[in-house]
């Protein structure tokens, strides 16, 4: 409290009928030593009051009924410790003051004191000061509430600050990859982070106490249990490695700490553990140790590679440029550094598809592509690699499954690559077989060899990249193991799968992509399809002219495909019909309330909402809605169950993909009620 508070709480206020009086009675109470203030009026006296006072002194001529009425009031809003004193000079003797009950009323309103005319200074002088004392006690009443209220708050703030510390410290542990725990000083466990009971399968009133003594090992309990109890007794930190049981009864190694939290005396307030999967740090060690690995030896490989043909050209074109070649050498001198300079580029280019794989700058220039065509030209360029190992190069193409939308550089680099490794791994007159079939939606590309094969510790890293069977300096073929990565993302870009099947060493090895077919052939702006080389078993197609039925019609085609969508829309409206297209659910029911189509197509695959959901919610529409609209569901999933599902769901006819155009126009115009003459 500042001395300005001070002065206030020790001041005397005075209030007389007159200023003289008042005057006269504050000079005699300074002369005394003591602080007073004349109030010229009631209202004076109230409001300083209220600011703070050690005393009231007033005479009865000044109560009057205002007077009265300020000083209840005044009165009856002080604090709980505070009763300020009031002196209050009468009229003595045989008068009787004609304020009697007033006083009487302030007598029981507060702390007054009456003193009677006439008075020697003396006795004046003792009754203020004891008042005042007993003013001063009230004082002091009010400094111990006060420390106890600032107690009781900064009790509260701390309280409150230890809250949230805990709270924090608690999501902090709960965030990191350990499992957590906090034990009184006797070592009782009162807390664990989540990720205890997610990893033992235990609750809470399980673990509480000595409860965690469940999920160890009975054999190496004790060990435990004689470890911790000495660190109890000690303070000093714990550290042990021990498996604890996880919740699907697995016993893991785990590396357990626990370090004691001590206050300011330097004593153990606390305990806070940790255990740490000492297996997973093993195993990302050996990840990381594997990596670099791999790395080490794919550098030594580059550099390997990249050297080899490089020692060939650089001598022959030294020799040349010397004049030390005769004419009978120089044209092989020429092929061998044609030959080397084509290896080399050939691994740079691999280099910088990786690269690109790696940023997302690898990128495709799609167009309908026959694989046939791209078998056959990746045939004739591994055909002297075959011929001079004496390998059997056999093929067995169905020409009528060879439409795919894709990169034709690109499939034939798949297909380079495979046939490739295939020679490559076969020994002196093998066998290497390629096959071409339609499989329902699909293309599969089957590239099967009997050569060395490949060990199934290798197999399930076969795709990855710097991944080779034989690493090491000695071993008997080339390369920098990227081959079958590119292949795997490039399959992976055209929307297909690649897959290898090897019994081992020995046994050969069998590769299968698989890519989707296009969703609709090709056609001339005629409507003559394309010429396609036949299998023997295919079926020539059937002629496609566009008909009058679908003059007029409108259409509504859903696909999330940008380019399906578009290849539908042309064959259609080169037909005659108007075609709306769209790509989701949501805005296919949008169209379908505002134009109210003719024929619904509809895709079945798609993201967040498939084609079942669509015909579910069109068929939940009124009939004035669209609700009975003809419905097609074109997919590529071909299956007789997934054929089934259709029907039931609400479309009247299944269309696997690709379609003939014919096949469609006949499709949409029977469902339209416009059957084809």
């Amino acid at each position: 409290m500042d001395e300005f508070q001070d002065n206030r709480d020790e001041r005397i206020l005075i209030l007389a009928p007159t200023g003289r009086d008042a005057a006269m009675t504050r000079r005699y109470f300074l002369e005394a030593g003591l602080r007073a203030e004349a109030c010229n009026n009631v209202g004076e006296l109230c409001e300083k009051m209220r600011e703070g006072a050690g005393l009231i002194f007033l005479t009865g001529e000044a109560l009057t009924f205002e007077a009265m009425q300020c000083l209840a009031e005044s009165l009856a809003k002080q604090p709980t410790w505070s009763d300020i004193p009031l002196v209050v000079l009468t009229s003595g003797g045989s008068e009787t003051p004609a304020n009697t009950e007033m006083l009487a009323f302030l007598s029981e309103a507060g702390n007054v004191t009456l003193i009677e005319r006439p008075v020697r200074l003396m006795t004046l002088m003792s009754a203020i000061r004891s008042a005042l004392r007993a003013r001063q006690r009230q004082y002091d009443v009010r400094k111990h509430l006060a420390a106890d209220r600032h107690s009781k708050e900064a009790l509260e703030r701390s309280e409150a600050a230890l809250r949230e510390s805990e709270w924090q410290l608690r999501t902090l542990v709960n965030a990191v990859p350990l499992l957590a725990w906090m034990a009184e000083t006797d070592g009782h466990i009162f807390w664990y982070n989540q990720r205890w009971y997610d990893y033992t399968g235990t609750t809470p009133e399980e673990m509480q106490g000595w409860g965690w003594q469940s999920v160890h090992d009975p054999e190496i309990l004790p060990r435990v249990l004689e470890r911790w109890r000495a660190s109890i007794t000690s303070g000093e930190p714990f550290e042990m490695e021990f498996p604890l049981k996880s919740s699907n009864g697995e016993f893991r190694s785990f590396l357990t700490r626990v370090m004691p939290l001590r206050d300011e005396q330097g004593r153990v307030v606390r305990w806070f553990g940790t255990n740490t999967d000492v297996e997973e740090l093993r195993r990302a060690l050996k990840q990381a140790e594997d990596a670099n690995r791999m790395k080490d030896e794919f550098l030594a490989t580059l550099s390997h590679e990249l050297r080899t043909p490089l020692t060939s050209i650089l001598g022959w074109a030294r020799m040349l440029s010397n004049g030390q070649v005769d004419e009978a050498h120089t044209a092989r001198a020429l092929e061998t550094i044609e030959r080397n300079a084509k290896a080399q580029s050939q691994l740079i280019e691999d280099i910088l598809d990786v690269s690109r794989v790696i940023t997302g700058k690898l990128r495709l220039e799609v167009q309908s592509v026959d694989v046939t065509a791209v078998i056959e030209s990746s045939i004739d360029a591994v055909l002297p690699a075959a011929e001079a190992k004496g390998i059997r190069l056999q093929r067995v193409l169905d020409s009528g499954a060879s439409i795919v939308s894709g990169d034709p550089s690109r499939l034939q680099q798949i297909i380079w690559n495979l046939l490739s490794n295939a020679i490559k791994f076969t020994p002196k007159n093998g066998r290497v077989q390629i096959k071409l079939e339609r499989i329902n939606s699909h293309v599969e590309i089957t590239v099967t060899d009997d050569g060395q094969g490949i060990s199934p510790d290798v197999l399930p890293f076969i795709f990855e990249r710097f991944r080779q069977a034989d690493s090491t300096t000695t071993r008997s073929h080339g390369g920098l193991g990227l081959g079958l990565a590119i292949v795997r993302h490039l399959v992976e870009m055209h929307g297909g799968t690649v897959e290898v099947e090897s019994l081992g060493e020995g046994h050969g090895s069998t590769f299968t992509v698989k890519l989707p077919l296009i969703v609709v052939r090709s056609f001339n702006v005629r409507g003559v399809t394309d010429a396609e080389r036949l299998h023997p078993t295919a079926s020539n197609g059937s002629p496609f002219n566009c008909p009058p039925e679908l003059d007029g019609l409108r259409l509504l085609v859903v696909d999330d495909e940008e380019d399906t969508r578009t290849l539908l829309k042309i064959v259609l409206e080169k037909c005659g019909a108007q075609v709306t297209t769209v790509s989701s659910v949501r805005e296919a029911i949008a169209a379908l309330k505002e134009s109210r189509p003719d024929v619904l197509i509809s895709d079945i695959g798609m993201p967040e909402e498939d084609g079942y959901a669509l015909i579910k919610e069109v068929r939940a529409l009124p009939k004035e809605d669209g609700g009975q609209t003809p419905s097609a569901a074109l997919t590529a999933y071909a299956r007789m169950e997934d054929r089934m599902k259709v029907l039931r769901s609400g479309f009247q006819i299944h269309i696997p993909k690709p379609v003939e155009p014919a096949e469609l126009v006949a499709v949409v115009a029977n469902l339209a009620g416009r059957i084809l003459k």
